[in-house]
């Protein structure tokens, strides 16, 4: 298999930034990320894709691997056994920017409701922030064409977090995110005791709490219009209720000191080159 569409000229902001790594979580996405992947090379030629497969039927995987024979040291595909769930997949994504020698991290979904258009913006906010959230809430952000439902569980899974642990940011269930190198090595990703979507709400409390400096940019976000969803949304409700028993016996304290501290490094997250997964309590911090 061969893929086109060859990356041309530097077209966003990477000063202090690169490389950029942008981890796409994929499950039965292989319609998406045919276009997705050429899509964002074209960015900049220091941007570099990563795709973390659960071993998606379709195949997303094999999709994946040609990109990586096509574009060598641009894409990298990684493979799991089966659907391990979306903070397992950041986690394995991280682990491989970090090993690869990242300066940031851009996480975003594969469907195109986190679109490339933004990621400039996103990335000029990054000189100033370690953070940078893609918004559906900021000031000119907007949820387009979101079905009722949809938009009601983002509603209230933002709500009842930010109510329940304190949060400032409006979006706290956004994927869409760049996170600066030195704020993923201060992070205890080994201690994050979400593994779906309240993976989201988790390291952003975390960082906040930490005195990290967040900073939100509008995005229009679209509902995919190709294949179903990746990953089953948990229920907003318990987020809260299960992330503030699990850090009480810090809050004394900054939960991602600044500067960081010497933890040791991440285990392999992820099956790449013959190399065994290992359980996620075992991941501990980029040094």
């Amino acid at each position: 298999m061969s893929v086109t569409g060859a990356p041309s000229s530097q077209s966003v902001p990477l000063a202090g930034a690169a490389p950029v790594y942008v981890v796409l979580p994929t499950y039965n996405e292989a319609a998406n990320i045919a276009r997705l992947v050429p899509e964002l090379l074209r960015l900049a030629a220091d941007l570099h894709v990563i795709v973390v497969d659960d071993a998606s039927p379709d195949g997303t995987g094999a999709l994946a691997d040609a990109f990586a024979r096509d574009f060598p040291g641009r894409v990298f595909p990684v493979h799991h056994p089966a659907k391990m769930g979306l903070g397992t997949a950041y986690l394995a994504g991280f682990q491989l920017a970090r090993e690869r020698g990242a300066g940031s991290v851009l996480t975003m979904d594969a469907d195109f409701s986190h679109h490339p258009s933004h990621i400039g913006a996103m990335l000029a906010r990054l000189s100033a922030a370690d953070l940078v959230i893609g918004s559906r809430y900021a000031p000119g952000g907007a949820a387009v064409d979101s079905p009722y439902p949809r938009r009601l569980l983002s509603l209230s899974a933002n709500f009842i977090s930010r109510a329940a642990l304190g949060l400032r940011a409006r979006d706290v269930t956004a994927g869409f995110r760049i996170y600066r190198r030195e704020l993923l090595a201060a992070l205890p990703l080994g201690d994050i005791f979400s593994s779906g979507y309240s993976f989201l709400i988790e390291t952003l409390y975390l960082i906040e709490r930490g005195g990290w400096r967040v900073a939100e940019v509008p995005i229009q976000f679209h509902d995919r219009t190709s294949g179903a969803s990746k990953f089953k949304r948990p229920a907003p409700s318990p987020n809260g209720a299960k992330l503030l028993p699990h850090h009480r016996g810090a809050d004394a304290r900054p939960a991602v000191p600044k500067p960081s501290v010497s933890r040791p490094r991440m285990a392999s997250a992820a099956t790449r080159h013959g190399r065994p997964i290992q359980d996620r309590t075992d991941l501990g911090c980029w040094q």
